[in-house]
């Protein structure tokens, strides 16, 4: 089990509310009262039900008129529930039957302390549709859970040669919007 250090998910403003928090960058100091690692904060999340928990990333989503900057905070939060070493949100680019439709990540490899600035500076990412397990969750809209990418034919290791990190479970579900597409 991997265990990182990070900061408390939800932090209470000077109203009472509370909001999403984003990670610090490196060599941040964190706050006097006490380092937070990855453990607190699940605990924290586990006191929470789901309805507050949505309703929080609402709130922060009406905080956060950035929508990169809110799906990079989104995706550090999912990663510090399902303990993810990495993250990446690809979207649809062209229509249906398009020939040239792909999939695109602004946000990819993204990490419990990754920073919005440093996703800035990555290269995006573009994975022909139906091509590779992710290009095979967004073609058939099924989700897929592999325990090793390795041994799966529609595994692409030329991602993992580009980034410098090694792949060897991979969890893949597509978003749909309100049309199903």
């Amino acid at each position: 089990m991997l265990l990182l250090t990070c900061r408390p998910i939800l932090s209470t403003t000077f109203d009472d509310s509370q909001r999403l928090l984003s990670q610090p960058p490196q060599g941040d100091v964190l706050p006097s009262n006490g380092s937070y690692s990855a453990r607190d904060a699940l605990q924290e999340l586990r006191t929470l039900d789901e309805r507050k928990l949505v309703f929080e990333l609402v709130q922060d989503m009406c905080n956060d008129l950035d929508m990169r900057s809110f799906c990079h905070k989104v995706l550090q939060n999912v990663s510090i529930l399902v303990h993810a070493d990495r993250y990446s949100l690809f979207l649809a680019k062209g229509e249906k039957g398009d020939s040239s439709r792909c999939l695109v990540s602004q946000l990819f490899d993204v990490s419990c302390s990754s920073t919005i600035e440093q996703m800035q500076r990555k290269e995006e990412i573009c994975i022909p549709w139906g091509k590779g397990i992710v290009g095979h969750v967004a073609e058939s809209q099924e989700s897929l859970n592999i325990s090793d990418c390795c041994k799966d034919d529609r595994f692409n290791s030329l991602v993992d040669l580009r980034t410098g990190y090694k792949t060897y479970n991979m969890l893949c579900m597509p978003i749909l919007d309100a049309d199903g597409k």
